[in-house]
């Protein structure tokens, strides 16, 4: 089986993208596609929104000097955001599929009320299920922002370990690589991506337990309205044949 430092070497030889944390196992695959001829159609998406973010930011310096790099986390750019379509992972931008669905609207419908649990014995089923799709829906797109944060990730560690190569640096450090990773736009930008799902996700996948847990309350107030009304119904009966009994006597 192959080593590390191997594996590593046909990956450059290839051209594919590999970080420091991937293993043999996570570097195989890719050296078999790449192999038989198979196109990375995630990385080559990567390639024109990185295309498109470079190009802004051209346009950019024609202008004006760039701007100071900013820590991980802070200065987020609005067109690295656009590119990635974050903004259609939000919570608003899921419930906007849905028919005038609003999160209060799906907070208020776990409300029961104890003298109509019939009403709400039906609308049961039909709410659970927009959530559940909802919940489905985000855990999907967060798991697609996840890889795509990791393509990202990659793309970008090459691309400044060269840079830093080519600026004079003969072995440039992980520290180094890191530093300028951080501070990219079309990172910052995955990085909302990915925060804008799990929080959708989040969010859906709370909201099923309570349905869920909705479901059981009402399953316990209607068994206990029943047996309520069975003791009603005993005692009342109870008592009409002891007048039967004292008038027979």
């Amino acid at each position: 089986m192959a080593n590390l430092r191997e594996t590593r070497k046909r990956m450059d030889e290839l051209g594919l993208t590999w970080i420091k944390t991937d293993t043999v196992e996570d570097m195989l695959p890719q050296i078999a596609g790449s192999e038989c001829g198979i196109e990375e159609t995630v990385k080559t998406e990567l390639e024109l929104d990185e295309a498109k973010v470079e190009a802004e930011q051209a346009e950019l310096k024609k202008t004006r000097e760039p701007a100071p790099a900013m820590p991980k986390g802070l200065g987020k750019p609005k067109p690295a955001s656009q590119d990635l379509d974050g903004s259609s992972e939000t919570v608003a931008g899921l419930l906007a599929s849905t028919e005038g669905m609003t999160i209060s609207g799906l907070i208020d419908g776990l409300t029961i009320t104890e003298a109509d649990l019939t009403t709400d014995f039906m609308k049961q089923p039909a709410l659970h299920a927009r959530v559940v799709v909802l919940a489905a829906t985000a855990n999907g797109k967060m798991l697609s922002a996840k890889s795509r944060r990791r393509v990202v990730e990659g793309e970008l560690y090459k691309k400044h370990k060269e840079k830093l190569i080519e600026g004079g640096i003969a072995k440039p450090t992980e520290k180094a690589i890191g530093a300028e990773v951080d501070t990219d736009p079309a990172w910052i930008a995955s990085e909302d991506y990915y925060a804008s799902t799990t929080e959708a996700y989040g969010l859906f996948k709370g909201l099923c337990k309570s349905y869920e847990d909705r479901k059981d309350m009402l399953v316990q107030m209607g068994a206990g309205q029943r047996q309520e009304k069975d003791q009603t119904g005993f005692s009342m009966h109870g008592k009409a044949m002891d007048v039967i009994g004292k008038k027979t006597a």
